[in-house]
């Protein structure tokens, strides 16, 4: 079993392979580059071929495999990742004071986990940010844990001409310990993806008791479920507006938490587990 699409290429057994998505082919950022047309691309193509079966991780990526390479979907298994039992729910003044005294980072604030690669559409967010700032008075700031010189670069000359840099902590990386309490300190978690095959970030926030505003793209919906408030991946309007809806509502935010705690019990590694074993055991019966 190969965890990922990087097959051996010289190996003539039985093969499972793990195919997450195809953002290097799907994704205009991508799918041009000299790294997707010499690597990623060639070996996506040789592992279908080789495989006996191939597990994804959402209907969503099952769907890009059978209509962009042409596999079958009889190959294809769909097995959800599962998420760490350190993403938890967390008391929330607990959780300000621990980020408080360790990223110095001082509440109240939304919550952006990823890359800073062209396809998590950071720079819709900004300016979604930009323009619910403009419109309401607000101590909040906007904290994005990711990493990536060149884009955080890019990103920083637009948070200055936007007008937003004192409202905007970049963050390259966080402790896997600490993380669990940066989701359970923020008022909202919000992802604007443009693409994902699975999204661990979503999952962790609700896993952690955190409102989740999610863009309506790709695999997101599937993972979310009834969990989040959705918006139009290409709208700041949409997101700007899905920031104020679960501002003024504390209901809602209650009820968006709620769900998601609910909905994170899916999303669980002994689960993965299980469907691994019983897909090996089939194939091994044949």
């Amino acid at each position: 079993h190969v965890p990922h699409y990087n097959v051996p290429v010289l190996f003539r057994g039985e093969l499972v392979v793990t195919i997450h998505d195809l953002i290097h082919l799907r994704d205009p950022a991508f799918s041009g580059s000299f790294v997707s047309r010499a690597y990623a691309s060639p070996l996506l193509r040789l592992a279908v071929r080789k495989a006996r079966r191939i597990v994804t991780v959402s209907n969503y990526s099952k769907k890009q495999l059978v209509e962009q390479l042409g596999v079958s979907e009889e190959k294809i298994a769909v097995i959800y990742n599962g998420v760490h039992p350190r993403f938890r729910e967390i008391d929330h003044e607990a959780a300000c004071k621990r980020v408080k005294m360790d990223l110095f980072l001082d509440p109240p604030f939304f919550l952006y986990v990823g890359n800073l690669k062209p396809h998590k559409n950071v720079e819709l967010l900004l300016r979604a940010f930009g323009l619910w700032r403009a419109r309401r008075v607000s101590n909040h700031i906007l904290v994005l844990v990711g990493d990536g010189k060149r884009q955080r670069e890019l990103l920083e000359a637009l948070c200055a001409r936007l007008g937003i840099v004192r409202y905007v902590r970049f963050i390259p990386f966080v402790d896997d310990q600490l993380l669990p309490f940066l989701y359970g300190a923020a008022d909202l978690f919000v992802t604007p993806s443009r693409m994902e095959g699975f999204g661990y970030p979503v999952v962790e926030a609700m896993a952690c008791g955190t409102p989740v505003v999610c863009s309506r793209a790709s695999a997101l919906p599937e993972i979310a479920g009834d969990a989040a408030e959705f918006f139009d991946p290409t709208s700041c309007e949409d997101l700007a507006a899905a920031l104020e809806k679960l501002l003024q509502s504390s209901d809602y935010r209650n009820s968006l938490r709620r769900r998601g705690l609910e909905r994170a019990r899916v999303f669980a590694w002994e689960e993965c587990g299980r469907n691994h074993a019983e897909l090996y055991a089939k194939l091994m019966s044949v």
